[in-house]
């Protein structure tokens, strides 16, 4: 019994000074003192008038990633590329080098990379399916090779 009661008034407590110090944060931030008996209170700021919410509909971008004979080339990766150089969706072609991938963006730039082959970077247009053909690196499995043995070779000093 007095084990519980402890509890009680230990959370009891808790949740004032938790109360307290969330009155003196609203206070401080809003200029507004808030009555004793009141533990919460929302503080958002309602939107300016000036701010323009747009409601922006996403769009499908399609086409199709082909090595230099002109074949399919399935697993190519396909981003899309934000102002701020991030990803901010990401697919794979299918069997037949076909990729759909979505954007609200009116004129996205897709960046398109596959294993061996030198990265392309274009701006879609939507409704204007895009064609990627990929240049194969010269000596990659070399290349890939030597770099393997230079991070190795780091990795160990």
């Amino acid at each position: 019994m007095q084990l519980s009661l402890l509890i009680t008034l230990g959370a009891t407590s808790l949740l004032l000074s938790t109360a307290a110090i969330a009155q003196q944060n609203a206070s401080l931030s809003s200029g507004a003192v808030l009555p004793k008996n009141v533990l919460a209170m929302n503080t958002r700021t309602t939107p300016s008038l000036d701010a323009k919410a747009e409601v922006l509909e996403a769009k499908d971008f399609k086409g199709t990633v082909v090595d230099e004979l002109g074949e399919p080339l399935a697993g190519a990766v396909i981003s899309i590329i934000t102002g701020n150089n991030q990803f901010s969706t990401t697919t794979t072609t299918n069997a037949e080098g076909e990729y759909i991938i979505n954007s609200t963006s009116i004129s996205p730039v897709l960046l398109v990379t596959y294993a061996g082959c030198n990265d392309i970077q274009q701006k879609a247009v939507y409704g204007h399916p895009i064609t990627f053909q990929m240049e194969f690196i010269d000596n990659y499995e070399r290349k890939l090779k030597k770099q393997g043995k230079t991070a190795e070779k780091a990795w160990r000093n």
